[in-house]
């Protein structure tokens, strides 16, 4: 295994002590290799409603060495999108998809206009042009929402997708994957030669481990095991 994704709802109400405990879980283990979103379910906040303003704050505290570690730091007071290369030819790009002070119940995501403008930045630079670009985020930027009721998608997935199609299209990267999770159930898809891979959920199923397994070859191919 080359790197460890979790592409966020790592809790069920985001309270600091759930956020805490699943951190501990990790600390130890070589920061470099592991690498984490927020899902809604960590940011969105159910009780107690007191702590909504800095819900982000905490979470970033409690991962902060699984975010943007060492010099890769794109702001001091920031953390997504965050760039990670994760092996030669492989660079990771960390995003965050959750609207601060909702309630849990309130499904739908945006990246936003900084993130958005960001990305674009980075495209743009062509600075990966020779290597594998993954996105890693957490509401489906496919805008299915597979169980969930019809307005819990990413409301910004149109302009997201845009930017990858045309990055592909001028060769901005050598290949393109986002992998998301938030609808729990698995599925694939390739559009217009950016894939999109849905995890079903990292969980324990009868006291044992669930993960989804993706293999990414050096010139963009890919197969997961779910």
């Amino acid at each position: 295994v080359d790197h460890i994704l979790l592409a966020g709802d790592l809790t069920d109400t985001g309270a600091a002590s759930e956020l805490e405990a699943v951190a501990a879980a990790l600390r130890g283990r070589d920061a470099n290799l592991i690498s984490v979103v927020p899902g809604n379910h960590d940011i969105a906040r159910f009780y107690p409603f007191s702590n909504k303003e800095n819900q982000r704050s905490v979470f970033k505290h409690a991962f902060s060495e699984f975010l943007t570690p060492g010099p890769n730091r794109l702001e001091s007071d920031e953390y997504f999108p965050f760039v990670k290369t994760i092996k030669k030819g492989f660079v990771l790009v960390g995003l965050d998809s959750t609207i601060l002070g909702r309630p849990i119940w309130a499904l739908e995501g945006s990246l936003g206009e900084k993130q958005l403008r960001k990305i674009s930045e980075l495209l743009d630079s062509r600075a990966y042009s020779d290597s594998n670009l993954i996105f890693l985020i957490h509401h489906d930027p496919l805008a299915r929402t597979g169980i969930l009721p019809p307005h819990n998608v990413l409301a910004d997935a149109a302009r997201f997708k845009n930017l990858l199609f045309s990055a592909l299209e001028n060769k901005a990267a050598r290949s393109i994957c986002v992998i998301f999770g938030h609808t729990h159930e698995k599925k694939f898809e390739c559009l217009r030669g950016v894939s999109f891979v849905c995890i079903p959920g990292f969980a324990f199923v009868k006291n044992k481990p669930c993960f989804t397994q993706i293999q990414i070859n050096a010139s963009g191919g890919l197969r997961g095991t779910f």
